[in-house]
């Protein structure tokens, strides 16, 4: 099977009723906002399934460790994680930890891809951005360091999108994950590590995530969002992110910024300086799908959609001084996030870059 394959919403009953399945999603109550019709909430009581859920962010080991302590004696054949990166990151931590029998997570940051995931798991998005129903990629912090998990074992079996989820979610969490599906598509095209493959589902993405931003019908506009975030998760799951992604990480663990607004507050600066300093050619093709002539049309034109979405594009605005800009930087050269960047980045050019948004 290529995975992840999506199925419809229709078939998770009868996958389930097979299975010793274990549910980890966001709180009751915002489970409760998001699953309108209570179908899901009714699938794990028909099921019999089990069900623990989380409420933060950026995710601490010590988390997942207190969420695993109250399952990790049982025997699960199936993990469903229903909720945001977070909750699909901990589906995917916790499914290898079941599966090696670890009786502490952190053994697995000594050895991120050296443990195999021989769990079923099924990834049901409720935000629209981060991608990781499609990857084979989870993230977990350690005294505020962050540790990436990569290994194919882990790409969901399944995916589910369905737009409904998505109907009461905050409209400012809404645009923050998008704004991270958009800047994966982007940073996709240009990775060193870009091949055709990749290439086209980030075609594909930002084809439907820019159709989103313009449609009025927010059913459409959900729908868009949706299979748009899909596709840049299947893009950057072949090429990795970028400099915006690897910035990203110091700006959300020390400042609190979330994600995708990380992401994004650095993509338009980004994308000038790969025009500039890097032999790639995809920028023709990120001109034609954004509708654009040339670079300074595409530094605008990314720039008023983070704008639209109510975010700033100042640093300052954030909590953000230039006694600030030297920690950043040597935080942001990531091993394959910075070094997967066409034009190559030291801390002194990053810290240029992010003066010029200060």
């Amino acid at each position: 099977m290529d995975k992840p394959l999506l199925i419809e919403i229709d078939k998770l009953e009868n996958i389930l009723k097979e299975e010793t399945s274990l549910f980890i999603t966001v709180p009751p109550k915002t489970l409760e906002v998001a699953d309108t019709d209570s179908f899901f909430r009714n699938i794990i009581r028909k099921t019999g399934s089990s069900h623990i859920f989380y409420a933060g962010s950026a995710l601490p080991v010590k988390d997942i460790q207190t969420l695993y302590n109250s399952i990790r004696k049982k025997d699960f054949s199936t993990i469903v994680a229903l909720g945001g990166g977070t909750i699909m990151d901990i589906g995917k931590i916790i499914s290898i930890a079941l599966s090696n029998s670890f009786e502490n997570i952190e053994q697995i940051l000594d050895n991120p891809s050296g443990y195999k995931n021989s769990k079923k798991l099924i990834c049901i998005p409720t935000t629209c951005g981060t991608g990781s129903e499609a990857t084979h990629f989870a993230v977990v912090y350690k005294n505020k360091k962050k540790f990436s998990i990569a290994e194919k074992s882990i790409t969901p079996d399944h995916v589910i999108l369905h737009h409904h989820l998505l109907i009461n979610l905050p409209e400012k969490v809404r645009n923050s994950t998008v704004l991270d599906a958009v800047a994966q598509a982007v940073e996709s095209m240009w990775a060193k590590n870009a091949d055709e493959e990749s290439t086209k589902f980030s075609e594909e993405a930002l084809k439907n995530l820019l159709l989103g931003l313009k449609t009025d019908c927010k059913e459409q506009k959900l729908k868009l969002f949706q299979k748009g975030s899909f596709f840049a998760g299947k893009a950057i799951n072949i090429s990795k992110t970028t400099a915006s992604h690897a910035i990203s990480y110091p700006l959300s663990a020390h400042f609190g910024i979330p994600h995708g607004v990380a992401v994004f507050l650095t993509l338009p600066t980004i994308a000038r300086y790969n025009f500039i300093n890097s032999n790639t050619d995809c920028f023709p093709k990120l001109f034609k799908l954004f509708g654009v002539s040339g670079i300074n049309e595409l530094v605008n034109n990314m720039k008023k959609i983070m704008s639209a979405m109510g975010f700033s594009l100042k640093l300052n605005d954030y909590g953000i001084r230039n006694k600030d800009i030297d920690l950043i930087a040597r935080e942001s050269i990531v091993p394959g996030r910075s070094d997967n960047n066409p034009a190559d980045l030291s801390p002194d050019s990053v810290s240029e870059l992010l003066l010029e948004i200060i």
